[in-house]
């Protein structure tokens, strides 16, 4: 079984091999992948927005927690009446419901009078609550609301935390891949320039057309195209990134690569057995089911009559002599037509969470084996994208010797150019796809901020 331990954090740090194509070593003021998903993760201002929000269910949790633990009032009343003498009462009061539903209230009452006699007067009194009102279930509903949502909004922020990890990728390497590719652009367009200057060389000797020219003037003309269109995505990526971090484009540092090892990765089946174990996805939907089957058994005790024992009791005081009371209430509703209503909507609603759960689990499957397929993929790719650009390159050295003799014409120099670009961004492109789907299987996993689990 595939370690979970080995599938923490550092899978954040995971992005394939730039350097090997790049040959960027690492400088002082550099701003790295994991870096800028750490410095995302802290200051990304739609996230600090969402972690500020997730406080208020965990603190609405804590005041329902407080309901359980006792409660004081302190009270002092001071009255005088036209034919009374002049009066005063001090009264503390105390109560605490226990998860039963046990009530249990105490007072104490210190009377002061202008004339006549003082003193203290006590009483205690509990209260049981019966079938529809008895036990933890109903006691402790609106905690267990407040947990649930307390829980549900943590997920939901972990899903967004997932998500702008993804988005911090792509621009990441985005802006990598656009510097890149500006650079291999500038040099097409530096021998686009130098073809047309040989045409056009070549045209006042004689030996090429006015065609000849227009072809290598075209091809210097979309070199230029392509290289403002790198230069202007290179840019949008670039500001991306920064407002992903929370800055401004211009305090973005200079990006460096991050130089990773192969790593073995799990099999499609233990994939599919990590997903299930971690997908937060799944774990909101089981908890939706499970607040929804609360829900239709608390309504189920909307059938139950509602008894409570009350019992109170009095000591002899000055004021007052000794007293008790016990007692038994009943009460039950007599129309169930809307208990029945309402009873049939909670029912419908587990069914809903029940058929929710099956389907995101057919689509963490779904996704699990796309995004596996697509690694090994990616891999055969990346290997033919490496192949072409040697190809295409060889094609145009040859194409660039036989042209001066005439062996061929520019337009097959043209095409030879025209070749070696493409499939110099093409392994570009692979190489992107690479580092996103690598992302992007973790993600599906459900590891991309880590296990879950407790190791």
């Amino acid at each position: 079984m595939w370690k979970l331990g080995q599938l923490l954090w550092k899978r954040l740090l995971y992005v394939h091999v730039f350097c090997a194509i790049l040959g960027i070593s690492r400088a002082e003021d550099v701003l790295t992948l994991e870096d800028a998903i750490a410095f995302a993760m802290e200051k990304n201002f739609s996230l600090t927005t969402s972690k500020l929000q997730s406080l208020f269910p965990e603190l609405q949790e804590q005041i329902e927690q407080q309901a359980f633990e006792w409660q004081f009032q302190p009270s002092i009343r001071i009255a005088s009446r036209r034919e009374e003498n002049a009066e005063g009462r001090a009264r503390l009061e105390a109560e605490r419901v226990f998860s039963r539903g046990t009530l249990f209230e105490a007072s104490a009452e210190w009377v002061q009078r202008e004339e006549g006699e003082s003193g203290a007067l006590a009483e205690v009194r509990a209260e049981q609550p019966l079938f529809r009102r008895y036990g933890k279930l109903y006691t402790l509903r609106n905690l267990d609301r407040a947990s649930y949502q307390r829980a549900s909004s943590q997920r939901s922020l972990e899903l967004e935390t997932e998500a702008l990890v993804l988005r911090v990728v792509e621009a990441f390497t985005a802006c990598i891949y656009g510097g890149e590719l500006e650079k291999q652009e500038e040099a097409a367009l530096d021998r686009a320039e130098s073809l047309w200057r040989l045409v056009k060389a070549r045209q006042r000797q004689g030996r090429a057309t006015g065609v000849d020219v227009l072809e290598m003037d075209l091809l210097r003309r979309q070199a230029a195209l392509r290289l403002e269109r790198v230069r202007e995505e290179t840019a949008q990526s670039t500001t991306l990134l920064a407002e992903l971090l929370g800055r401004v484009p211009d305090q973005l540092p200079p990006l460096e690569p991050v130089t990773v090892s192969e790593e073995a990765l799990p099999s499609l089946q233990e994939s599919e057995t990590l997903a299930r174990d971690n997908r937060i996805e799944l774990e909101q939907a089981l908890a939706d089911y499970a607040e929804a089957r609360r829900n239709m058994k608390l309504q189920e005790r909307e059938f139950y009559p509602d008894v409570r024992v009350l019992a109170s009791y009095q000591p002899e005081t000055s004021l007052g002599e000794e007293g008790w009371f016990a007692g038994l209430s009943a009460g039950q509703d007599l129309n169930l037509q809307i208990n029945k209503l309402e009873y049939q909507q909670e029912e419908a609603a587990v069914r809903a969470a029940l058929t929710r759960v099956a389907a995101v689990e057919l689509r963490i499957a779904r996704e699990v084996r796309d995004v596996h397929s697509q690694l090994r993929t990616s891999d055969r790719e990346w290997a033919i994208a490496q192949d072409q650009v040697r190809l295409s390159e060889e094609r145009y050295r040859l194409a660039r010797g036989l042209f001066p003799s005439g062996r061929i014409d520019a337009n097959s120099l043209r095409d030879a150019e025209v070749e070696w670009v493409r499939a110099q961004t093409q392994l570009m492109d692979t190489l992107l796809n690479r580092v996103r789907v690598r992302y992007r299987f973790w993600d599906a996993l459900g590891l991309l901020l880590g296990s879950n689990e407790a190791e």
